[in-house]
């Protein structure tokens, strides 16, 4: 912990184990105002609260820890929550010290962007590609793909081809039965 830090901060960052806190109740002010409602709500399924004191009578209520008499158990639940807050059940966000002035970000128009096109230069790029028979092919990024150069993806067994344009020939029925079949 850091030396400026007070006796709240210290028990909300889980310096403190939760069961040697003598009063737990009086932190819960200080969580309810990192913590969302929406999310105490929704974790604890709840109704709604008006303040800390309501909160943890609603909770201990729902969750079954009363005192005799039918009173909340306020202790216990408090011990319960900040469990919860330390060990992350409950998202919370604390701002950075020092950032509390406001940035102005202008914003951009979003509609209508499918037909946008963006030319690049690659003449500045080298690109070369080894084979398998250790021949270098060196890639022009600059100039056109020709048709021939065009790859598809087959749908029926996920395999990249390349589309070669040329003429099939019939076999000869010599080279038909020397064909092996798959």
């Amino acid at each position: 912990p850091s030396s400026n830090d007070s006796e709240t901060e210290i028990v909300l960052k889980g310096v403190v184990r939760v069961e040697n806190v003598p009063q737990p109740q009086q932190y819960i002010a200080e969580l309810l105002n990192r913590v969302q409602k929406q999310y105490l709500l929704n974790t604890y399924r709840i109704a709604d609260f008006a303040n800390d004191e309501d909160f943890l009578e609603k909770l201990a209520r729902k969750s079954g820890k009363l005192l005799r008499g039918g009173e909340p158990d306020i202790q216990t639940v408090s011990k319960m929550v900040l469990n919860d807050f330390q060990r992350g059940r409950l998202p919370h966000f604390v701002k950075p010290p020092g950032d509390d002035e406001k940035i102005d970000v202008p914003k951009t128009d979003t509609t209508n962007n499918d037909n946008i096109i963006v030319q690049q230069d690659f003449s500045d790029l080298e690109v070369s590609v080894k084979t398998a028979e250790d021949e270098i092919i060196d890639i022009d990024l600059t100039g056109d793909i020709a048709q021939s150069d065009a790859v598809s993806l087959n749908d029926d067994d996920d395999i990249v081809q390349e589309k070669e344009e040329r003429e099939s020939v019939p076999l000869s029925s010599k080279e038909q039965d020397s064909v092996p079949l798959s």
